[in-house]
């Protein structure tokens, strides 16, 4: 669990707790709610089907969800969802649409979606290659509180600068 914050190891806390009541109503009143746009119901959902929690494990339906989750406005949901397109875990790898939806979480202000893009970006892995991009995501990184994107952000803009001299 290095590198999650007390918040994610609370969530996460309590989404297996969750898992070890959940039963078949249950199940149905959080998809109703999600489906009513509720975040937290379509991320659970997401998880407990990701995970395989007290449900046959199912990266369609897991993905769903976290798509849902993600239309609605949670960045770790959009996140999750392009690792799974990129890792083509139980899907179709589609690196299109992983790029889309690290860039929906980095709008919504996950950092390290922001650090994915950027690296890309700046790497030319799946995309084409762009420095100016990558200085951007970097950027926008660092404005979430990434150290990471920070350091790169002054790299990228010093090397930017000393090649227009």
């Amino acid at each position: 669990m290095v590198g999650l914050k007390n918040n994610s190891i609370q969530y996460l806390f309590y989404v297996f707790l969750f898992a070890s009541i959940l039963n078949s109503q249950t199940l149905e009143g959080l998809k109703k709610s999600c489906y009513q746009k509720n975040i937290k119901s379509c991320t659970i959902l997401a998880s407990v089907y990701h995970c395989g929690l007290s449900v046959k494990k199912d990266y369609g339906k897991a993905l769903n969800f976290f798509v849902r989750g993600c239309l609605i406005g949670d960045s770790k949901s959009c996140s999750t969802a392009a690792l799974i397109y990129y890792r083509g875990k139980g899907v179709r790898m589609d690196n299109l649409k992983a790029i889309q939806f690290f860039q929906k979480a980095c709008e919504l202000g996950e950092a390290e979606s922001c650090n994915v893009i950027a690296s890309m970006s700046y790497y030319g892995i799946d995309i084409v290659q762009n420095k100016k991009n990558a200085l951007y995501y970097f950027d926008r990184a660092c404005k979430y509180k990434s150290n990471s994107g920070c350091k790169s952000f002054s790299l990228i803009l010093n090397e930017i600068n000393n090649r227009q001299f």
